[in-house]
């Protein structure tokens, strides 16, 4: 029995069939989408007014100049460890209940609320203002972040 041929189409036969191919779906999508097309064509016409793909233009011809010149401004120490430390803080806080520091807000504004008091408190008004159980919570507090920050200068030493 005889092995029948394959039958392969010339290049040109596939690239006409791609084509008409391309060709009717570009048919569909513009009569599926031909309402987006309109808005997508304004757009276009908005952005080329206002000059925005000249800007791109420039901005993407002059980005090796714009990228020396972000960078120069990076590569110093203190901006380095203002990163560093803002990354610390986020840490820190993010590590913090939220009610906490809500908690702390509002009492900080009800405290700013009143009326400030006629005369300057004594030295003596002043430490009585320190035996309340809520500002011997927060002295502890403060002496904890004072021994956490003595001893990491310690250890840096």
């Amino acid at each position: 029995m005889a092995i029948p041929l394959q039958w392969k189409k010339s290049d040109e036969a596939r690239a006409a069939d791609n084509a008409a191919d391309l060709d009717r779906r570009l048919e569909e999508a513009r009569l599926e989408n031909g309402e987006a097309l309109i808005a997508f064509y304004k757009l276009i016409g908005a952005l080329h007014r206002k000059q925005v793909f000249d800007m791109l233009t420039g901005a993407v011809s002059a980005r090796d100049s714009l990228i020396e010149k972000a960078t120069a401004g990076l590569d110093n120490p203190e901006i380095i460890n203002a990163t560093r430390n803002v990354m610390t803080m986020t840490r820190l806080l993010g590590g913090t209940d939220p009610e906490v520091l809500h908690a702390f807000a509002d009492n900080l504004d009800a405290m700013r609320r009143q009326p400030a008091p006629g005369a300057t408190p004594g030295l003596f008004a002043t430490l009585r203002s320190f035996l309340g159980r809520d500002a011997r919570r927060a002295l502890v507090t403060m002496a904890a972040v004072l021994n956490a920050f003595g001893r990491a200068l310690r250890v840096k030493k």
